[in-house]
């Protein structure tokens, strides 16, 4: 029990008492101005050197009480919503809970309080021992370290080359049509440079000519098998020469 009393025009004497008297319906809610009690505890705790952390918590607790009480006195059919109502049910264990601790106190108290509890002290009176098991043998032990450095993952070294720039077949084709308006004729071999040249670009030069005879921009004749590729444009214009 606290040491806060108070005084009022119906009632005088501890808040517990107070508590119990309004659940066990000997005195009415309404009868209580909660405000009156919460003013006096304040200029209660304000008189005094520090908190009081007991009384703080208990008067906590038996406030909450009548304030749920009287709440439920005075809006005994308001509809609550979901979250409302299971805010008061959370407060309702809250306060269930709070009451059997303090109804636990005397017992706790009387079992634990006059039988200190003293911490353990480390020993440094003992002596490291290494008790391998019977299969445990200088063998087994080095093929496990070889196990493991052999678990390590190695560093991958990937093998270094140069890219080279490959001229495009747009490109080539450009150069290809630019070449043969400005000469009229010339052979595949001379533009492509062949048996000099990558073969890559041997393939694109290829290409461009196949590509430019499919647009009706140059003609070409082969006149046997593996010989030259003679290349004509079929534009009409001025040639123009460097």
């Amino acid at each position: 029990m606290t040491h806060f009393s108070i005084t009022t025009d119906k009632f005088k004497g501890p808040i517990e008492l107070l508590l119990e008297l309004v659940e066990a319906r000997k005195m009415h809610i309404s009868d209580v101005s909660l405000s009156e009690v919460a003013d006096k505890f304040i200029a209660y705790i304000e008189s005094l050197p520090e908190l009081p952390v007991a009384d703080t918590a208990n008067f906590v607790y038996v406030a909450s009480v009548l304030l749920l009480i009287k709440s439920k006195a005075l809006l005994p059919r308001l509809e609550l919503t979901e979250d409302e109502q299971s805010s008061i049910g959370e407060l309702e264990q809250r306060l269930a809970i709070f009451k059997l601790l303090k109804e636990q106190m005397p017992v706790i108290a009387e079992t634990y309080g006059s039988s200190p509890i003293y911490e353990a002290q480390e020993s440094t009176n003992y002596t490291i021992v290494f008790a391998p098991t019977p299969g445990l043998t200088l063998g087994n032990i080095e093929i496990a370290i070889k196990d493991v450095f052999a678990r390590v993952p190695k560093e991958e070294k990937l093998q270094e080359g140069t890219v080279r720039k490959v001229v495009s077949l747009e490109e080539m084709i450009g150069r290809l049509h630019e070449r043969v308006t400005q000469n009229f004729k010339m052979s595949f071999k001379s533009f492509s440079n062949l048996g000099k040249s990558e073969k890559v670009e041997v393939v694109v030069s290829f290409l461009a000519m196949l590509e430019l005879v499919k647009r009706g921009a140059i003609s070409v004749q082969q006149h046997a098998h593996f010989t030259d590729i003679e290349m004509e444009t079929l534009s009409t214009g001025i040639p123009v020469y460097n």
